[in-house]
């Protein structure tokens, strides 16, 4: 009976020992798990934060193109201003010459 006893105290051990492992096992699982999840919703930031850049810097491109733009219009409009200014003084010119 007395080996019996041990017998059994062995396996009662074994058995806790084994659970005490499983339990270990799902410690680290679940560990991972969590990692798992962190590095996702990391990454989701990141993702968000890259998007969020990009929006930005297509929103100052798009304001840069329209102050661009403008700096065109002027200048086109002051080309036009000299080119009427040229003519008119051609015109003087000519009238100037006429009358002589």
């Amino acid at each position: 009976e007395g080996d019996d006893v041990d017998v059994v105290k062995r396996k009662a051990r074994q058995a806790l020992e084994d659970t005490f492992q499983d339990e270990d096992r799902g410690t680290v699982l679940k560990r991972s798990a969590q990692q798992v999840l962190d590095d996702t919703f990391q990454d989701e930031d990141d993702d968000a934060d890259m998007v969020k850049r990009c929006a930005q810097q297509a929103l100052e491109d798009t304001f840069q193109d329209e102050d661009d733009a403008e700096k065109m219009k002027r200048s086109a409009q002051h080309a036009l201003q000299d080119t009427l200014e040229d003519e008119g003084d051609e015109v003087d010119v000519v009238k100037r010459k006429a009358r002589q």
